[in-house]
């Protein structure tokens, strides 16, 4: 049963669907029952976005409000708020050895968590657009729609999840699905052993296209402990080797800097 929680916003009122009940990580992960989640639309419709913003950062959110208000009214996502969860701030063993510094593994373990959160316990049928609140997607090229089946067409069918705009270096390794002037499509799932001098790859989790069915993985793969980054997990951790992600790198929008609400997680440019 879905409930839905009003917060007021300057541009509009934002409707969160939550579930009736909170279901604890490992509830979730038993929960999940693949023959039951079958995609109920047609596979690049795209049925809502949420953008992840702390609290405290005022200015964020009014950015992001400001930005995915910008649709063509005709052909208008609904868009919802999602609050972020504050990271770990009193056990620094919370996090991966070398991403123990204090606003460090705040910021990646506060992230991780809610993903997870959003998993657990938002309407995530379909298909959802998943952003963080420093990027601004560009309407003016295109709908949220037209973005999503364009997407869509330059990955394989059976994708679990895609990403936008990867940022870092790309291992040799890595399958590329297309690569020209204008498009980088590749698979983060690099093979073993590495040629490259860089093996390791992040390239952020700024915009997200998730499929409901595929989330039980990516549930798995972002519950882990000792936190670590959402993004660099993707294409290292030993439960993500069946994971079929992809970066989409075709320009889909910009990251933008917010004085005063910078990120505690390092971003290209940082």
């Amino acid at each position: 049963v879905l409930s839905p929680v009003r917060e007021g916003s300057s541009n509009q009122t934002i409707e969160t669907m939550r579930l009736h009940q909170v279901m604890t990580t490992e509830a979730a992960a038993a929960s999940f029952d693949l023959t039951r989640q079958r995609e109920l639309q047609p596979s690049a419709v795209l049925q809502r976005i949420y953008f992840i913003n702390l609290e405290k950062n005022t200015k964020r959110r009014a950015m992001m409000e400001q930005c995915l208000g910008n649709q063509p009214e005709s052909r208008a996502v609904p868009f919802f708020r999602v609050n972020a969860t504050v990271g770990k701030t009193d056990n620094p063993h919370a996090c991966a050895k070398n991403k123990q510094q204090l606003e460090r593994c705040r910021g990646l373990s506060g992230l991780a968590m809610t993903e997870v959160d959003i998993i657990q316990n938002y309407n995530t049928s379909g298909l959802t657009l998943v952003l963080e609140d420093d990027f601004c997607v560009d309407m003016e090229k295109q709908t949220l729609d037209q973005l999503v089946q364009t997407t869509v067409d330059l990955v394989p069918e059976d994708w679990d999840i895609i990403r936008w705009d990867c940022w870092g270096h790309i291992p040799s390794s890595f399958d590329f699905v297309v690569r020209n002037s204008t498009h980088k499509v590749f698979r983060t799932k690099p093979e073993r052993p590495c040629k490259d001098k860089v093996c390791w790859f992040c390239g952020g989790t700024h915009a997200m296209l998730w499929r409901h069915t595929s989330l039980p993985k990516l549930h798995a793969v972002w519950s882990q402990r000792p936190f670590t980054d959402v993004d660099c997990v993707l294409s290292s951790s030993k439960r993500a080797a069946d994971l079929k992600s992809y970066c989409v790198n075709i320009g889909i929008g910009s990251l933008l800097r917010i004085n005063g609400e910078e990120s505690d997680i390092p971003k290209l440019g940082d």
